[in-house]
């Protein structure tokens, strides 16, 4: 294990490969060997050490769980669901079991179930953020924007340090109508790491619904620096400079959106509105 610790992942693999040589079905050199492999980046031979393990072991429910996420990575997610579900049934105690249930639940669109089961991993453990953060997640898909606020206030009062809780609540807050708050929130978020184009885009958004143009166009362009790849960041950077009576700029970023996302009909309509205002 101690290979395993040290991020020696490859080593770690080869000595589990060795293990298994000598004892092919040790339940627990397999499931350690999965989730060497799973960090590997190669979660479909991950896969199939799971699911010899739950073969071997089907009462035990880590490596239920162990399925459930390399499942989930793998965009399996009712398969996923299942393998948590498991995990849930054979140790109803575990909060995490819970929370990838709810999580599972969620990317289903299920969102009655999923927050059931949020509910469950926070009455188990109230002290983990991630959990609070999860409900808000759930919350907001729900509608229930001033719930959703209070669970993500929680996360951050539980970590203040890590800025996605800020941004969720930023979001929520700008959901509300609240943007003063929001934009504060935002600030906080981008302190902790300036290097999510999200971040960004999601300050641009609260600077223009301000009619802080110039703001939003610089926060729209840092976005789209970080990630120039996400055409949503190209459309809001154009529509930014089309409010600004910046229109050639603008057509060039609309046009850019539409290169990266050519099924895009709101860069669509802007483009040909742009157009219009140059006399195209």
């Amino acid at each position: 294990m101690a290979l395993f610790k040290l991020d020696r992942v490859e080593a770690a693999i080869a000595s589990y490969d060795h293990a298994l040589t000598a004892q092919p079905n040790t339940p627990w050199v397999l499931n350690h060997q999965g989730i060497a492999l799973r960090q590997l980046g190669q979660p479909e031979k991950a896969l199939a050490n799971f699911e010899k393990v739950v073969q071997l072991r089907p009462q035990n429910h880590h490596f239920w769980n162990q399925q459930g996420i390399t499942l989930r990575q793998l965009g399996r997610h009712e398969a996923a669901l299942a393998s948590f579900s498991k995990a849930v049934e054979l140790n109803p105690n575990n909060p995490n079991f819970w929370h990838s249930q709810a999580v599972s639940l969620r990317q289903l669109g299920r969102h009655q179930e999923a927050l059931a089961s949020a509910h469950r991993a926070i009455e188990i453990n109230a002290k983990n953020p991630g959990f609070w953060n999860e409900q808000g997640a759930i919350l907001r898909q729900l509608g229930r924007h001033e719930d959703a606020l209070t669970s993500f206030s929680q996360a951050a009062q539980l970590n203040p340090k890590n800025p996605n809780f800020w941004h969720s609540q930023a979001v929520s807050l700008r959901q509300l109508g609240r943007h003063q708050e929001a934009l504060h929130h935002l600030h906080r978020a981008i302190e902790l790491n300036a290097q999510a184009p999200n971040f960004w885009n999601e300050q641009g958004m609260l600077l223009r619904q301000l009619g802080r143009h110039e703001d939003a166009l610089v926060s729209f362009n840092q976005a789209v620096e970080l990630n120039p790849k996400n055409p949503n960041f190209w459309h809001s950077q154009g529509i930014s400079l089309r409010q600004l009576g910046r229109h050639s700029e603008a057509l060039i970023s609309f046009q850019n959106a539409l290169a990266i996302k050519p099924d895009f009909p709101a860069a669509q309509g802007n483009l040909a509105l742009t157009e219009q205002q140059l006399g195209q």
